[in-house]
């Protein structure tokens, strides 16, 4: 967790330096949408920190250990599935915009 939470500091400390280098759309797009998704992360630990406490008091705590692990495994998981599944596309813009500035 403290990698992440690291991780994701640095992205967001970062991320107006180099927002030129790494987005197509305008500065201000870029910096709303990774804006959202920090907000997200943050919502998500924030809406089922209760869960986890009420969980925590009445579950077994190795249990529970190992749910958390399978469940950000998972989540990594179909993060990496999500990634791969847009190379396609990537590629696919880059050649349009190839043909689309040779003419």
């Amino acid at each position: 967790m403290l990698l992440g939470t690291v991780a994701w500091s640095f992205v967001s400390v970062s991320l107006p330096f180099h927002v030129r280098a790494i987005s197509d759309v305008d500065a201000a797009a870029t910096l709303r949408w990774t804006g959202f998704i920090l907000g997200i992360t943050a919502l998500t630990t924030v809406a089922t920190a209760p869960a986890w406490g009420w969980l925590g008091e009445r579950a077994d705590p190795r249990r529970l250990f190992i749910l958390t692990q399978l469940l950000q495994g998972s989540t990594f998981l179909v993060m990496a599935a999500v990634g791969a599944a847009c190379v396609p596309l990537a590629w696919r813009g880059e050649r349009a915009a190839s043909i689309i500035a040779r003419t």
